[in-house]
This record gives structure tokens, C-alpha cells and sequence, in this order.
């Protein structure tokens, strides 16, 4: 169950990211990705 979760804040953090930015590449996002300290669980 915790595993769904964390990957379902994932998702959530990708989609709002993207939405967020309008217009981002991927190099951008895996970027922020290793930034954020919240989704690297």
C-alpha cells in the first residue's frame, strides 16, 4: 500500500510539474526530479 501511494505522488509531482512550467523538456524535469527533496523516496 505505501508503495502505491509513493508512486502515486510521483505522478502527481510529474503532472503538476509539467503543468506548472507549460513547456518544459525532459533534461529539465529530471533536473528538478533530482532536486526535489520530497519525491526521492
Amino acid at each position: 500500500m505505501a508503495t502505491s501511494i509513493n508512486l502515486l505522488r510521483k505522478y502527481v509531482w510529474i503532472v503538476d510539474t509539467i503543468r506548472n512550467t507549460g513547456h518544459i523538456t525532459l533534461a529539465e524535469i529530471n533536473e528538478m526530479w533530482r532536486d526535489e527533496k520530497n519525491i526521492n523516496i
